[in-house]
């Protein structure tokens, strides 16, 4: 968390337009960037369509997917 404030900090500075993903402004800044395999289940709501997905996911006949 630490490194990300003092990229936008440096950002700021640079009068590099902050980004609203951080790997586009680490890419902008010429940092590298780093992609892990992961899970497609595993993904951010952000948009209404996301929370329709969302609800369509906990409402599914096989709740296998959700680990609490």
């Amino acid at each position: 968390m630490k490194e990300l404030i003092e990229v936008n900090n440096r950002a700021i500075d640079m009068n590099i337009p902050l980004q609203p993903a951080s790997c586009a402004l680490y890419i902008e800044m010429g940092m590298p960037v780093y992609l892990s395999k992961g899970s497609e289940k595993n993904f951010k709501i952000t948009t209404p369509e996301d929370i329709e997905i969302f609800k369509a996911l906990l409402e599914a006949k096989r709740p296998d997917w959700l680990k609490l």
